[in-house]
């Protein structure tokens, strides 16, 4: 009769295997958790011509503006921003700050925003340039988005392993003592108000972890739109509380159910918390997660208490009979651990090389060892049926192992999956210009985007939206027309644009030469035509500006570019005449200048030669911003290229 009992490790290996193996042949990246940002405007590494009027952010999972940060820095480290995050109406995924009118150069933003789905913290930068193309190199970053999620503290580890082990202790509790409720599973008290006390200060900790992370108090951080999960797995740890005082009071059959059900609803309350409830199809992720944690925990967390038992029976055959009725829990349950982990790792990973390239795989690489592991053990504990005074032992063993596995979940929990939009990327955008634009009746929006943006090939994106509702336009016929607003002797030129998706896109030579070109976005509709006009200045070469300040004195600008450097200023730099130097640079000196070409929004003075590198040219300056656009050719034929925004103050 012994040799017939059952094996769940037996049952469950085999199964194990084959869904682990199908589930990630099939796997597909749907999950997503973490606010990890999608896109921005400007996007990372765009060159705009023109400053935007905001930078707005687009994330993955909802964010809550009252715990999300973001500063828009300039090239000296200094924020811009004129005010603090808002949400966007229409979006609940994005957030915004307000910006002026930024000069030429290159900004960085760095952002910090907590989740309201799950309540975890990411941060992340990205740069962009008005009027300069931001480099993209691993000291500063510039033309790079970085998105990722702090790593999880030991605090966040702590309290969420003391919230594991409390919840999954109170579930394999109440199974095991419905499974068998004899004298053998008659637990003490203090055994079931330890289990409650510690789920309650896992949850207090990690609640506090989650409140540091995001640079909240722990009070501000519980009341926000990202504490919402904390609130109610507060609230289920109450009811869970409660449960363990009424057991205390009369165990029993209905109290033990009760403690059962209070901590089955804990459960789920943490997994609405966690990755599943970020989900795409939350509606299934939710339940599945639930059901693998509620199915771990009456496996893993009555392992103690099967221990207890086993120590309290009188006669072996007492501790063969408990041992069997619990192999049958053990065996349904890590059956439905098996499928639905294997479920909810195809959906958080979703692809073979993520196993090994993302932190969080390596992370589920780990838990599975130590699963793997478990099962081994659990297997060997069954077959030790027949030897009932080695069961004990060799079930604390189990227990054991079950409690790191519980550290790997805490830790995996704190990272966001594999497969998250997002997740940890680091990626380059292409060099491109972007222009913004509507229509003199305030009809239509246009958003134009040039790659790379520069003279010669390029392609032309185009989104099209009503000017109030934002939503896309029906148009039938979009197409551009180039004219060249330095010169009058470059030949204008057309495009039409083809649909693609809700946007508007096309390839030519139309950018033919460096300079402002004015572009007329014409749009056919069914109601009629409109035009929108939109001025496209082509990008330059990655440089950098520097301003030397000195009291009293003009304000010197130096650019800087792979061929070589510019300086700039206006002399006196206040409304009135003024004279605008351009000194040329190379080495410790100037550059032999053959011939120099200077605008000045659009005007183009002329311009006097003071030595072979300096040229000053009259400027009657007016307060404001100016933008200036020089070209130099050297006597040895080469060429040089600058622009930049020079202010005049009042």
């Amino acid at each position: 009769r012994r040799r017939s009992a059952p094996s769940h490790a037996v049952t469950g290996a085999p199964l194990a295997a084959v869904v682990v193996v199908l589930g990630l042949a099939w796997a597909s990246p749907s999950a997503s958790a973490h606010a990890l940002l999608r896109s921005s405007e400007p996007a990372a590494g765009e060159t705009l011509s023109t400053a935007p009027a905001a930078a707005t952010l687009h994330f993955t999972e909802r964010p809550d503006p009252g715990l999300s940060v973001v500063h828009v820095l300039d090239s000296n480290g200094r924020a811009v921003e004129r005010g603090p995050a808002s949400s966007v109406p229409g979006d609940s995924q994005a957030i915004t700050v307000p910006l002026p009118t930024l000069p030429q150069g290159v900004y960085t933003v760095n952002w910090r925003t907590t989740s309201e789905v799950d309540g975890h913290t990411t941060v992340g930068s990205f740069s962009f340039g008005v009027g300069v193309t931001p480099t993209a190199d691993a000291a500063t970053g510039q033309g790079r988005s970085v998105s990722r999620n702090p790593t999880p503290t030991p605090v966040g580890v702590a309290g969420r392993w003391l919230l594991y082990v409390g919840l999954a202790l109170l579930a394999g509790a109440a199974a095991v003592r419905l499974l068998d409720p004899s004298p053998m599973t008659a637990w003490p008290a203090w055994i079931i108000a330890a289990a409650a006390v510690t789920a309650a200060a896992g949850l207090a900790l990690n609640a506090a972890d989650q409140a540091s992370v995001a640079h909240a108090g722990l009070d501000t951080y519980i009341r926000s739109r990202a504490g919402r999960p904390i609130r109610l797995e507060i609230g289920a740890a109450v009811l869970t509380l409660a449960a363990a005082v009424l057991w205390r009071v009369r165990p029993g059959r209905a109290t033990t159910v009760a403690l059962g059900a209070t901590a089955l609803l804990a459960m789920v309350a943490r997994v609405d918390a966690g990755h599943a409830a970020a989900s795409t199809v939350p509606w299934f992720t939710v339940p599945v997660q639930s059901a693998h944690f509620v199915a771990a925990g009456a496996w893993i967390g009555g392992l103690p208490f099967l221990a207890w038992g086993l120590g309290r029976a009188s006669a072996g055959d007492e501790r063969v009979q408990l041992a069997r009725r619990f192999s049958r829990l053990a065996t349904i349950g890590l059956a439905v651990v098996v499928v639905t982990g294997t479920a909810r790792a195809v959906d958080e990973v979703g692809a073979w090389d993520r196993l090994i390239d993302a932190a969080f795989g390596q992370a589920l690489l780990v838990k599975l060892a130590l699963v793997a592991g478990l099962i081994a053990v659990g297997w060997t504990n069954r077959r030790r049926l027949v030897q009932p005074e080695r069961m004990g032992r060799s079930v604390r063993v189990e227990a054991a192992v079950a409690a790191l596995v519980l550290v790997a979940t805490a830790v995996l929990t704190g990272i966001a999956p594999s497969s998250s939009g997002g997740a940890s990327a680091t990626r380059t955008a292409p060099a491109a210009v972007v222009v913004n634009g509507s229509d003199f009746a305030t009809t239509t929006r246009v958003r134009l985007t040039a790659t790379p943006g520069r003279p010669g090939p390029n392609r032309f994106d185009a989104v099209i939206t009503d000017y109030d509702t934002g939503a896309p336009v029906a148009a039938e016929r979009v197409a551009l027309r180039f004219q060249f607003a330095d010169r009058g002797d470059v030949a204008p030129s057309t495009l039409a644009l083809r649909r693609s998706g809700e946007r508007w896109t096309g390839e030519g030579l139309n950018l033919s030469v460096d300079g402002r070109w004015r572009i007329t976005v014409a749009i056919d509709t069914a109601a009629g035509g409109r035009e929108v006009p939109l001025e496209l200045e082509t990008a330059l070469p990655p440089q950098r500006i520097d301003a030397q300040r000195t009291p009293g004195l003009p304000t010197i600008y130096t650019v800087t570019a792979a061929s070589g450097k510019l300086q700039v200023y206006f002399d006196p730099g206040r409304p009135g005449p003024n004279q605008l130097h351009l000194t040329f640079l190379r080495g410790d000196g100037e550059a032999d200048v053959a011939d120099v070409a200077v605008t000045v929004d659009g005007a183009s003075p002329e311009t006097r030669r003071l030595d072979k590198g300096h040229f000053v040219a009259d400027v009657d300056a007016r307060p404001g911003i100016y933008r200036i656009t020089t070209t130099a050719t050297l006597t040895d034929g080469s060429t040089r290229r600058y622009r930049l925004s020079v202010p005049i103050p009042n």
